[in-house]
């Protein structure tokens, strides 16, 4: 017998179907469509890097913001910021090669201290920063340059009236009076050569070679005397440093840097026998490295002596077997740089890092051994560590 009910029950059961696999259609379409977008978008993005690393930054900005124009960038957010962030870099990028190339038209005029006015507006953060720097070193020897074409020029004139002035003279005594002059220009320069105006051990001459002031001790404000610094005008590179000890059951952890010039001024110093002269408490990174344990033992209320000396012995030991005692002390940066050390260059260590912070320390050294004595003001006035 027919019977309408069971069959409106079967098309209402047909429709949802149909719309679920509609629906899972759109979905799909969709993903594929934003996968592409996406695909797109990362393509151009790097196409712009690409002509923004050619120094095209005006292409670059257009491609960017033809991408940021996108319906799926606009709409979504894909990738939005990262290309925000790229369109700002570029044009900070060709305002500076805007005034790098108006400093270099003035180069080209002659007009040698406005240029190096123009590139000294460059930030240190500029990818024409060097470049700047170095147009800006051209400029002096330019201006340098004309300042002597004028002093040839005006010596041409008083030798010239010098020559008219012989005239009247004996030619014996015309060739004498030039070979004293020659002598003098020689003596004057060598002298001038030769000269160590701030007292650094280097002469002007040796000065112009490293590129060095020879009115300053420290060219580059390092805190190293310029015949001490391996990179005395500047440069080179930092040596990372990572430290994890434990403290009490805690984990710790601490991330600093040095630059390589310290290291390297301590390693030149010339080794003496053990002593207080390893104890360096007024070194930068030694004052930066005791400043960070004090913060970090008041923050949780750590015996700052016991504190310090967990991080020390947290630095791996070397056993006298392979260096024996007493043969080659290290400064504490040596140590830091280094990772290790045995028992004297670990006290010296201590010991600077416990004076940094303001705490008196002695030097206790035994027969084949060395300790530190640290004056605390916790639980006992002096506590012995070996």
């Amino acid at each position: 017998m027919y019977n309408p009910r069971i069959k409106t029950q079967k098309a209402f059961i047909q429709i949802p179907l149909l719309i679920a696999i509609i629906v899972s259609i759109t979905v799909i379409s969709v993903g594929i469509y934003c996968g592409f977008e996406y695909y797109k978008t990362s393509k151009l993005i790097k196409e712009a890097k690409q002509l923004a690393g050619e120094e095209k930054y005006d292409e670059a900005i257009k491609k960017l913001e033809t991408i940021r124009n996108n319906l799926v960038v606009k709409n979504l957010g894909l990738k939005r910021q990262e290309i925000n962030d790229e369109i700002e870099v570029n044009k900070r990028n060709l305002e500076d090669k805007l005034k790098f190339t108006q400093a270099l038209a003035k180069i080209d005029e002659r007009n040698y201290q406005e240029a190096i006015n123009l590139f000294s507006k460059l930030s240190e953060n500029s990818f024409y920063y060097q470049k700047a720097q170095t147009k800006i070193e051209e400029a002096k020897r330019k201006i340098v340059e004309e300042q002597l074409r004028e002093t040839e020029s005006a010596k041409e004139k008083a030798e010239q009236k010098a020559q008219e002035e012989a005239i009247r003279r004996s030619q014996e005594e015309m060739r004498r009076k030039e070979k004293e002059l020659e002598l003098a220009e020689k003596e004057a320069k060598e002298r001038m050569m030769s000269a160590d105006h701030d007292g650094d051990g280097l002469t002007y001459r040796r000065e112009l070679e490293l590129g060095t002031s020879d009115w300053d001790t420290d060219s580059d404000d390092d805190g190293i005397k310029d015949n001490e610094d391996l990179h005395p005008a500047g440069g080179g590179r930092y040596i990372a440093q990572e430290f994890e000890w434990n403290y009490e059951g805690t984990k710790i952890t601490f991330k600093t840097s040095i630059h390589e010039d310290w290291y390297e001024y301590y390693k030149r110093k010339p080794r003496s026998p053990h002593g207080a002269e390893y104890i360096t408490p007024n070194d930068p990174f030694i004052k930066d490295v005791a400043q960070f344990l004090k913060k970090k033992a008041d923050e949780h209320n750590y015996h700052f002596g016991k504190f310090l000396l967990a991080f020390v012995q947290g630095l791996p030991y070397v056993e006298d077997y392979y260096t024996h005692f007493d043969e080659y002390p290290k400064y504490p940066v040596e140590t830091f740089v280094e990772r290790n050390g045995d028992c004297e260059d670990t006290s010296y260590l201590l010991a600077s890092l416990v004076e940094a912070a303001g705490i008196g320390t002695v030097l206790v050294e035994f027969h084949d051994h060395m300790g530190v004595g640290i004056n605390m003001v916790h639980e006992q006035s002096v506590i012995i560590i070996q």
